[in-house]
Formats: C-alpha cells, structure tokens, sequence
C-alpha cells in the first residue's frame, strides 16, 4: 500500500491500481465557513458595491418603468396624430383660398390685388395709398 497526496493507493494484480480517498465530509470546508478561515482566497469585493434593493423595491421600479415607457408610446401616438391634424388644417386653408380664388375671380378682381371679405359677405377693395 502506497500513499500518494494523502490518498491510499493500493496496487492490484492488474496494472490499473485501485485509488481510495477520504471521504468528502472531512475534506470539503463548511458552507458557512467564509474561504480565508480555510485557506481559500476570497474573491476581490467591489468597493462602490453599497447594498441591494428589496424584492418589493426593484418590483416597484420595473413597474415605473413600464408605465414610463408606456406613456412614452403615447405621446408618440399623439404627435403622430398632432402631425395629421396639422396637415388636415392645411388642406382646410388650401380649400378656404381656392374659395377665395373662385370669388376673385368671378368678381373681376385682378391677381394681386389687396381685397378683403367681412363678416357679413361683402368684399371691398384695400385702399389705394395716395403720395
């Protein structure tokens, strides 16, 4: 019998020896032991590391956030809408001065010509200045 490493070795009549170790309850250190009380290294701490959130906290945040970023979409929805709406003014305007074209030119008013409509329908010419 030969001991190798602290390990019992004993030969057999094959050539493979038969290796028997201690058992692992007398070699393996206590979960609870922390590794420098039994000679292991420990693992370099962060030093910015200040603590952890709570279970409830970090669920408090997650759901923040998704209500942020459900807001976020939102809005986006909104300009989108907001930058229809702009384009339907515009088609309302162009329809407004194609009216007021129709009008000018069924009145025999002259392309660039200063005139205005009231209230009330009627259409006068802009004063002319005088020098």
């Amino acid at each position: 019998m030969e001991l190798v490493n602290d390990t019992e070795v004993t030969p057999t009549s094959e050539t493979t020896p038969v290796v028997e170790t201690a058992p692992v309850a007398e070699t393996a250190p206590v979960a609870d032991t922390p590794p420098e009380a039994v000679g292991e290294e420990a693992a370099p701490q962060d030093p910015s590391i200040i603590g952890k959130l709570e279970d409830q906290e970090l669920t408090a945040l997650s759901s923040l956030q998704q209500q942020s970023l459900n807001i976020q979409s939102q809005i986006g929805g909104l300009e989108i809408r907001k930058a229809h709406m702009l384009g339907m003014i515009q088609q309302i305007k162009d329809q407004g001065q194609t009216v007021l074209d129709n009008a000018a030119a069924r009145l025999g008013i002259k392309p660039g010509e200063q005139w205005s409509v009231g209230p009330d329908g009627v259409v006068r010419r802009a004063p002319t200045p005088q020098n």
